[in-house]
């Protein structure tokens, strides 16, 4: 009986040991995803719109300022630009993903060409020029990932004004 009761102490020890290890894991990487979220471009733009449905910001790239649309909801992000006429030279559509998400877009039911910017902490990793528009079966899909952003700007935009993969976007207050 000795014997049970002796290691009965030793396992609850471990046990305090085990939960205290993580607690402190928990709480450690916890503050250092607090840290890295607050400092993001995406999470800046979150707490300047109050994540709505739809909200407006002014973003720079290079020297051009782009009125922007942005969408949070996944409704909000399947509908997108379809269906819509066109889009002014100047303005743009913002997709806001949680980190690390690899989003694949489409052109379904567009009525115009687009240029499609994938977005990571506020830097564009990758560009899709001159994407067609398609019908509403669309075949063609445009991933890059890891990303937390995606803009659609009018074709020939990153091209027009000189915007290149490496170039970071900044809010224009």
């Amino acid at each position: 009986m000795d014997y049970f009761k002796e290691n009965k102490k030793i396992i609850y020890i471990l046990l305090f040991l085990i939960i205290l290890i993580f607690l402190f894991s928990y709480f450690f990487f916890n503050k250092q995803n607090d840290k890295l979220a607050n400092n993001s471009f995406s999470q800046n733009i979150i707490e300047l719109t109050d994540k709505k449905d739809y909200a407006r910001v002014d973003i720079k790239i290079k020297d051009q300022i782009i009125d922007t649309e942005i969408v949070f909801s996944q409704t909000a992000k399947s509908l997108g630009l379809s269906g819509r006429e066109n889009l002014a030279d100047n303005e743009g559509m913002l997709f806001i993903f949680s980190s690390d998400n690899y989003p694949s877009f489409y052109m379904k039911n567009m009525n115009f060409p687009l240029d499609i910017l994938f977005i990571k902490d506020g830097v564009i990793k990758k560009i899709f020029a001159k994407v067609a528009a398609e019908g509403e079966n669309p075949v063609n899909y445009y991933n890059y990932g890891p990303v937390d952003m995606v803009l659609e700007l009018p074709a020939t935009y990153t091209e027009k004004y000189g915007i290149k993969e490496g170039f970071s976007l900044e809010l224009n207050k």
